[in-house]
């Protein structure tokens, strides 16, 4: 039978351990969730003038993350002073079950790019949206109209060449129903630009266009994990994701593909580990 000084040892011991759960619960729910950092990728050898592109993904806002909570985003994203901004996707969670699209419209509206703003679709992107308000007369919008109310252009299956300081830039957003080949939209070869991007929500989404000369893919969607345990990281990954659980991925010569850990959060309203994040790139275009 256990001596008293071992069972008082015992339960000192097990007390701890409750004591640090607790903490790392409340940490996970109520502060990893709400902190945003900045993530600075230098991509460019010219430093004198490079071109600088914001990307955030993956917002999900929600009722516990709100217009109020993505603020603090949008402020961050302005002190960039960004030439692009780009979003890759997931800005409601549900959209039926909770939306606020006047708030939301509105913010997105004072994000500011000197030259695009840009987005492509993310899997919740989907959900019909509804209003929540009380009057009956509020419209109803989904997600292209959302964003293009709020100054993004949407590439769904489209590309655009963009000019900036003299520089062209390709730019191709895809969605879910990716084919098999790259389609024309999306294949960069034959355009002659200077510097080519490729924007999709889930970073495996890429792989038809693999042999496509892209300098930067853009992706988000697994949220680095979003509940990340040491030694069982992975087990929390995002289907689809896992591959680029996230940050940089070096795909060839001057080739790249960035995961962004995103914003929100979804399934459970927890992050540790994997704290929130807009990426800032300084591109040699």
């Amino acid at each position: 039978m256990p001596s008293k000084k071992t069972l008082k040892i015992t339960l000192i011991f097990l007390l701890i351990i409750l004591i640090i759960l607790a903490c790392i619960i409340f940490y996970a729910f109520k502060i990893e969730p709400f902190k945003i950092r900045v993530n600075k990728i230098d991509l460019s050898e010219n430093q004198n003038s490079p071109i600088k592109l914001v990307q955030f993904s993956d917002t999900h806002i929600k009722s516990d993350f709100t217009y109020e909570n993505f603020q603090k985003v949008v402020d961050l994203i302005n002190q960039q002073n960004a030439d692009i901004v780009v979003f890759t996707g997931d800005l409601y969670d549900n959209a039926l079950k909770y939306s606020d699209n006047e708030n939301i419209i509105n913010l997105l509206k004072s994000i500011k790019a000197h030259h695009y703003k840009l987005a492509v679709y993310g899997n919740h992107d989907y959900f019909n949206i509804k209003s929540k308000s009380a009057d009956t007369s509020t419209e109803s919008l989904n997600y292209s109209q959302i964003m293009k109310k709020g100054g993004f252009t949407v590439l769904k299956q489209q590309s655009q060449i963009l000019e900036i300081n003299g520089k062209k830039i390709f730019i191709a957003g895809i969605e879910e129903d990716h084919c098999k080949a790259p389609k024309k939209f999306a294949d960069p070869n034959e355009k002659n630009a200077d510097y080519n991007i490729l924007l999709c929500h889930q970073p495996f989404l890429y792989n038809p266009y693999e042999e496509c000369d892209y300098n930067l893919i853009l992706a988000g969607h697994t949220h680095g994990g979003q509940i990340n345990i040491p030694f069982f990281s992975r087990i929390f990954a995002l289907a689809n994701g896992s591959n680029f659980f996230a940050g940089l991925y070096d795909l060839g010569p001057n080739k790249k593909l960035y995961t962004n850990v995103g914003v929100g959060t979804t399934r459970i309203s927890a992050r540790f580990r994997a704290v929130p994040e807009i990426s800032v790139f300084s591109l040699d275009a």
